[in-house]
């Protein structure tokens, strides 16, 4: 995780363009899930609430905005920024499916089992970020 001059603002537009990608490829999953179920495109009110629901995991980037902000004007350096940010979208990972899945009957292990893989899958990508982006 580089720390030049430069990097606060990269890291904002990688931010940016990841989320951009995010909310694109939900809404296409979206799309095609339903036309794989239903045999026809989405409605206009179908489309809305794809829409919304697809935009509403933008809530998800407001703490890494802020964090990266602060660090652009100076605040901090870039690398505690990008960790901090790393570590409250992991947490937000984890917690959304907590909550996704509390109505689902099943055994607590297997909740705790899914909850766990889903926190290592998501450690894992950490990992490999910072290998590429070293």
């Amino acid at each position: 995780m580089a720390s030049h001059p430069g990097a606060p603002l990269e890291a904002l537009l990688v931010l940016l363009v990841t989320t951009t990608g995010t909310v694109v490829a939900a809404l296409t999953a979206d799309a095609l899930s339903h036309l794989a179920v239903h045999g026809r495109f989405l409605n206009g009110p179908e489309l809305r609430h794809a829409l919304r629901a697809s935009l509403g995991s933008l809530v998800t980037v407001v703490a890494p905005l802020a964090l990266l902000g602060a660090s652009a004007l100076g605040a901090w350096p870039v690398t505690p920024a990008l960790w901090i940010s790393a570590a409250v979208l992991l947490a937000t990972l984890v917690t959304v499916a907590a909550i996704a899945i509390r109505g689902v009957t099943v055994p607590w292990w297997q909740r705790t089992l899914f909850l766990t893989a889903l926190g290592i899958a998501g450690l894992i990508v950490v990992w490999l970020q910072t290998l590429a982006h070293g």
